[in-house]
């Protein structure tokens, strides 16, 4: 039997209110100051009169769309969803308009390959490292420069592909490159070197490249406008070649800029004075920069600028750089200096105390070489070695000698940082050692370094404030620039966009409709209060709420303490008011008699693996377990003993957060007592003594929070919205589908998926798998997966049709990207067809309708209220950004706590279930339905940005990679063989598996 749900009341709505035939009619507010902006870009209106006309064409010939060359297919946009002048509103995006001229361009083939490299014998195998990454790029930049005037303006990615504007005589062209630095100096053309050196002549040692070009394709951007205006009459074979091209045109200016830093292919940061960074420490700085891509869309083609912020280092000393991380510490510190030396693997430095002896009558002139730090140098003891400790065999030598010793004799430098250890900057095996003092770090690289576990380096989302307005501005005065994009003062992006046939005409962002999409309504097993109004429409409290747990649950309380630090005081007085606060929001709590049970640990001694051996053998529902602060391994440690090894259920908390409520008390007390007192002294004594801890008597929305957690473990229901005017959940189960990288970078990724067990949609039960191999991103085992929850959803659910699998399946996919939807469809959707043959076939049900639905958060489309605010929350947006015919739209259910408010970008790839019950109706339900989803959340009383079963899934993501970063745990249960491939570390005990044990 369902649970009776009562009502926690409707988000007043701002304008009227109307009936629908299968859906609640959505409620508008006014319109936006965006309507009012004298600033306003290119117009909406033109491109939703294309988008209605280009939808009602195509309506007749078919419901299929054609994706991709190989005849995938994907569901045609059934409709849009309704707009009325009392609910739409217009809002900026964070686009511009290209104006392409319809001009051919043209694709080669970039291969480079080294001239004097050999082949090992007998095999094919080269004995020179192949030219990769920043060294391909910098043999692609001197071929183009060296060729210009064979090659006339041409763009690239810098890595295989060259993009020209004309064709090249005889389809192909080869050249030779000598390589050299891009920081040497490099003599002007015509023009003898600088001073009479050698400084920007390549050495005579200096590796030679040929470089090849040949012909890949003609690409007539034409034809991809032709498609966008009319899709149903067009086709465009070649458009996502043609895509490429031009974002490698839209990056081709960063890459090649000597003043800009970029990241990935996207990315770009302009470095110097007019965009100074936010200082991060160790030498690290967070700049800001820009995301750039192309967006086709209806009858345009569009490109996309959001603001990006980077990490990289500032250009500086490297002992300033290397004094500032050991701080107090000694600089012979072995586990400090270990640190370090990882920290600066990787870093590339600049030295100039070689003397330049190209030329006998100038012998002043300095070599400035950059080399690449491999770590510390360390002695035979495994201690940092200083230059006067420090010792190699010079060239030609009989006898090892110190730094210190050779660069007096050989240089005529006397070493001043004689305590700092050198820095290895030589290859694998063959050390070279160079004293910090002569290096500096080359401004522009991104740390190698994961900069979450070093001390000294802060958080870029703790120390960049981004704000609306900010973000408009930067975009529109700084943003179009840096990616290349406005005609100025740079002779060569001119001559650049006038060759390509490329410009912006207006450097303002578009415009886009949207409605604002009214809230659900919430209910819970007992009482409830009226949302709120205006800002608070998406949150709501527990005050009079009961969730429903039934009887009593043991909790038992674990304190894991460090050391030498404060103990939490009034520990035992917290859980019994922790037992009486969630007790009023019906989570019935008993308190072990032995709680809390402290475990003391130290730095030499971090996992107390007997202790907690001991403290999860004894027999009670769940384990609160308080930890000494947020570090991950402990957590991790604790998380996967828990779930995997013992099967205890358990919560954590973090010592910090007790106190903190203690101390908000605190600074309530002595603010209300100074504020009664009548003189200086007596407020001075007021303050003093309120300042001491205070009574307390609830913990507030702590208690809440631990409320719903307590209650989601203990298998029972939080919030509920109805969706059945929608679809009969009895009948349906949403999958939510993610996948994650490995916390070891060389192990495969990790797959989680969710489901829902009954009509409730309150728990989401987990399954976890590793894929097959490293590098792959469909999932691997998804046909088992999916097997596991449709027997789950056959033991709990209760179908009132008496079906034994559900009749309706939609699945949530998130962690794909727009290129890999074809192999969604090409190899995840045949694995979950095969999984209900196999079971639905033994019980002679009929297969279920499909729904595939990819949810994706990781995209740069953004929205504003007018130039200054965020979106309402409940903002839809299937207009103006997007393809008339493909089923997409982007919403945005929440309140930004702080910042830009990110939008989720929802694209239909399969659909048997909203089509064939709603017709055109279809995309209204679909988006209703979704919306309702972002309301059930069960671990906090708000609607959050993505919907249930996505979120879900990326949390039980990310509960994986603890249990892999914890290392090797021992299996709980059962024979190692026979658990399911890609199952290893990552099987749940048989007590908690069919719970959300992720939550």
């Amino acid at each position: 039997m369902s649970e009776q749900w009562k009502t926690v009341g409707p988000r007043k709505n701002k304008g009227g209110s109307g009936g629908g035939k299968h859906h609640d009619q959505v409620h508008w507010g006014s319109g936006s100051s965006a309507d009012k902006s004298e600033n306003q870009g290119p117009s909406s209106e033109p491109v939703a009169q294309a988008e209605d006309h280009i939808l009602r064409d195509h309506g007749n010939k078919s419901t299929e769309v054609e994706i991709g060359k190989k005849g995938l297919t994907i569901p045609r946009r059934p409709g849009y969803c309704t707009n009325d002048a009392k609910t739409s509103r217009k809002l900026l995006a964070n686009c511009v308009e290209l104006e392409v001229n319809g001009k051919t361009l043209y694709r080669y083939n970039i291969t480079v390959k080294r001239q004097d490299d050999e082949t090992a014998e007998g095999t094919s195998v080269s004995k020179k490292p192949e030219a990769k990454g920043g060294k391909l790029a910098r043999i692609i930049q001197i071929f183009i420069k060296q060729e210009k005037e064979m090659l006339g303006e041409v763009v690239t990615d810098f890595a295989g592909i060259l993009i020209s504007c004309n064709e090249i005589p005889g389809k192909q062209y080869t050249s030779e490159v000598i390589y050299r630095d891009e920081y040497a100096t490099e003599p002007p053309e015509n023009e003898a070197p600088e001073n009479g050196t050698s400084r920007g002549k390549p050495r005579e040692s200096a590796a030679k490249y040929t470089v090849s070009l040949k012909y890949n394709s003609a690409l007539e951007t034409a034809s991809l406008l032709d498609y966008l205006r009319n899709p149903s009459n067009n086709k465009c074979t070649k458009r996502e070649s043609i895509i490429l091209a031009l974002q490698i045109f839209l990056n081709h200016h960063p890459k090649n800029s000597e003043s800009h830093a970029t990241i990935g292919s996207s990315r770009s940061f302009p470095l110097g004075s007019s965009n100074p960074g936010e200082k991060l420490g160790l030498g690290v700085s967070a700049f800001k920069g820009y995301f750039s891509s192309i967006q086709p869309a209806t009858t345009r083609i569009l490109v996309n600028i959001n603001v990006s912020y980077g990490a990289f280092y500032e250009g500086q000393p490297l002992i300033d750089l290397m004094k500032e991380y050991y701080g107090r510490k000694s600089y012979s510190d072995k586990s400090c200096c270990e640190n370090l030396s990882q920290f600066l693997e990787g870093v590339r430095v600049t030295h100039s105390y070689l003397k330049d002896r190209s030329n006998e009558s100038d012998r002043s002139g300095k070599i400035t070489k950059v080399a690449t730090i491999r770590g510390l140098g360390f002695d035979e003891n495994g201690m940092p070695a200083t230059p006067k400790v420090a010792k190699f065999r010079p060239t030609g030598g009989n006898e090892d000698i110190t730094v210190l010793e050779h660069f007096f004799q050989a240089h005529n430098h006397v070493i001043a940082h004689g305590k700092l250890p050198v820095v290895d900057v030589g290859a694998s095996g063959h050390p070279v050692y160079l004293p910090p003092e002569l290096c500096t770090v080359l401004p522009g690289q991104r740390p190698k370094s994961n900069l979450e576990r070093e001390s000294g380096v802060s958080s870029i989302v703790e120390m960049v404030k981004r704000e609306v307005g900010n973000d408009v501005r930067d975009i529109k005065e700084t943003g179009i620039m840096t990616i290349g994009l406005l005609k100025g003062g740079d002779e060569s992006v001119n001559k650049r966009l006038e060759s390509f046939g490329v410009s912006v005409p207006k450097s303002e962002l578009i415009t886009v409709q949207s409605r604002v999409l009214s809230a659900p309504k919430i209910s819970y097993h007992e009482g409830g209060n009226e949302n709120g109004s205006g800002d608070n429409l998406v949150g709501w409290n527990l005050v009079g709420c009961k969730l429903g747990s039934e009887g009593a649950k043991s909790l038992m309380c674990v304190n894991i303490h460090m050391e030498g630090e404060e103990r939490l005081e009034n520990l035992p007085k917290y859980l019994e008011i922790l037992r009486k606060d969630c007790e009023a929001n019906g989570v019935y709590l008993e308190l072990d008699k032995d709680s809390p049970t402290n475990i003391l640990i130290n730095k030499t001694r971090m996992l107390p693996g007997k202790e907690l051996k001991v403290a999860f053998s004894k027999k009670v529902d769940c384990v609160l377990v308080i930890l000494p602060d947020t570090g991950s391994v402990l957590y991790n440690y604790v998380k996967g003993l828990a779930d995997v090894v013992y099967g205890v259920t358990t919560v954590c908390l973090v010592a910090q957060t007790l106190k903190n409520v203690q101390e908000r008390a605190n600074r309530k007390a002595a603010k209300s007592a100074t504020k009664s007192a009548t003189n200086i002294a007596t407020k001075d004594a007021a303050k003093s003594n309120a300042e001491r801890n205070v009574d307390i008597d609830t913990l507030g929305t702590l208690a809440g929070n631990l409320a719903l957690k307590f209650n989601l473990k203990f298998n029972k229901n939080n919030q509920g919205v109805d969706e059945k005017q929608i679809l009969q959940l009895d009948e349906t189960m949403i999958v939510g589908i993610d996948v994650t990288h490995s916390p070891n970078k060389k192990d495969p990724s990790i797959a989680a998926m969710v489901a829902s067990i009954d009509e409730n949609l309150g728990l989401w039960p987990a399954v976890l798998r590793r894929q097959e191999s490293a590098g792959v991103e469909m999932v691997s085992y998804l046909e088992e997966m999916l097997k596991t929850r449709l027997e789950l959803w056959k033991s709990k659910s209760k179908s009132k049709s008496g079906r034994e699998y559900p009749k309706n399946i939609i699945v949530y996919r998130d962690g794909v990207s727009e290129g890999q939807y074809g192999q969604v469809l090409k190899t995840e959707r045949p694995q979950m067809v095969k999984a209900f043959e196999d079971l639905y076939g033994r019980v002679g049900q009929a297969l279920p309708k499909l729904t595939i639905v990819i949810a994706a958060k990781r995209h740069h489309i953004r929205f504003y209220d007018g130039p200054s605010s965020n979106p309402e929350p409940g903002t839809l947006v299937d207009r103006g950004v997007t393809e008339a015919l493909k089923w997409d739209f982007f919403m945005q259910p929440h309140k930004a706590l702080k910042g830009v408010a990110r939008p989720i970008h929802y694209f239909v790839l399969h659909d048997d279930i909203f089509r064939h019950n709603f017709e055109n109706q279809a995309a209204q339900m679909l988006v209703d339905f979704t919306h309702r989803l972002c309301y059930i959340f069960g671990r906090c009383t708000m609607a959050v940005s993505i919907c249930a079963p996505a979120y879900y899934a990326d949390i039980a993501c990310e509960r994986a990679r603890r249990y892999l970063s914890a290392g090797d745990l021992t299996p709980s249960t059962g024979n190692i063989s026979r658990n399911p491939p890609g199952s290893e570390g990552l099987i749940i005990h048989p007590n908690l598996r069919d719970t959300m044990f992720y939550i």
